[in-house]
């Protein structure tokens, strides 16, 4: 699904994105020595932490809530997250 953002709300999602990273003393990301699952994948350290309560799905649920777009309460899970975005 898309979902369409005005520049206000795009330039609040990039900041919510940077500032969920920790970054070093010169203000670059933190990257973690993890080979991945392929050549492409990259890890960095965050703030906060992963666990069953807090997953990938609840933080882009709560970045989605950060710029008023309509999302659930709270969603663990993928389908919570795209329930409320209309279809095209």
């Amino acid at each position: 699904k898309k979902i369409r953002l005005c520049s206000w709300q795009l330039d609040s999602l990039n900041r919510y994105i940077e500032n969920s990273f920790k970054k070093n003393e010169n203000g670059h990301f933190i990257q973690i020595n993890f080979e991945g699952y392929n050549q492409y994948d990259s890890f960095y350290n965050a703030k906060g932490s992963f666990s069953l309560f807090r997953t990938c799905n609840v933080w882009v649920n709560v970045a989605l809530k950060e710029i008023e777009v309509k999302t659930s309460v709270w969603s663990p899970f993928d389908f919570g997250v795209l329930f409320h975005i209309p279809k095209e």
